[in-house]
């Protein structure tokens, strides 16, 4: 429903669009929806990998279900994506990847263990495609990571921020097309959010560290009703 509605607002400014309906976790189901992409038009050139899902809760308290579905959108995801549409990039030697990951990539955070995790794994993933494409010579096909805070998008639904403010989907979506036009690496939102993060993982004694993040007056709660 959302991406047909976001399908129609785009013909009604007068430009193109399709609409898809994709299980991003299922590689075959992939593969057939790009057929049909390909069908539609053409080769994939820009790829942005945006989708996400965050369980929240104490780590004793996931279940392998919510593991293993967090693994599968927020990082496997990025395999079979990336794996089904760059070979045709390598091919015609130009093309774009936005990895949207999360500032979750790069710290640790009380009740998101499986998310963190995920993001982290996610993040790994981006840099050594990314060092792997340089290696070998496709210097035009180019990668950006895009690491924001907490974006009010509904993923995350239940938590409190005492300090700071939610991120709009419209600001986040401004600084990746702005990190992707000067082929940035790395954009995180806040732009100085990632420095801050590095400097209290990378100086700070840990309990110290972790004395600043418990006073950002961030804390996730469990996103969904287990009986549901």
């Amino acid at each position: 429903e959302n991406n047909a509605k976001t399908a129609q607002e785009i013909k009604a400014a007068g430009g193109q669009a399709y609409a898809y309906v994709c299980d991003i976790t299922n590689s075959t189901a992939i593969a057939e929806v790009a057929k049909k992409v390909r069908q539609d038009v053409g080769e994939v050139t820009l790829l942005v990998n945006n989708a996400g899902i965050l369980n929240g809760g104490p780590f004793m308290e996931l279940t392998e279900p919510d593991i293993t579905k967090t693994f599968e959108v927020n990082t496997l995801s990025h395999f079979w994506m990336m794996k089904e549409f760059l070979p045709a990039m390598i091919k015609r030697n130009r093309g774009h990847i936005l990895n949207v990951i999360s500032m979750a990539a790069y710290t640790g955070a009380v009740m998101m263990s499986d998310y963190c995790a995920s993001k982290h794994a996610a993040l790994g993933l981006f840099k050594t495609v990314r060092m792997e494409l340089n290696q070998a010579g496709h210097r035009n096909i180019h990668m950006t990571a895009l690491c924001p805070m907490f974006v009010d998008t509904g993923l995350v639904k239940k938590f409190t921020l005492k300090h700071g403010r939610v991120l709009t989907p419209n600001e986040v979506a401004l600084a990746g097309l702005d990190g992707m036009l000067r082929n940035y690496e790395l954009v995180s939102v806040p732009s100085w959010i990632v420095y801050v993060t590095k400097y209290l993982d990378g100086i700070l004694p840990r309990k110290a560290a972790e004395a600043l993040r418990s006073r950002s007056g961030i804390k996730v709660y469990s996103q969904y009703n287990k009986q549901d």
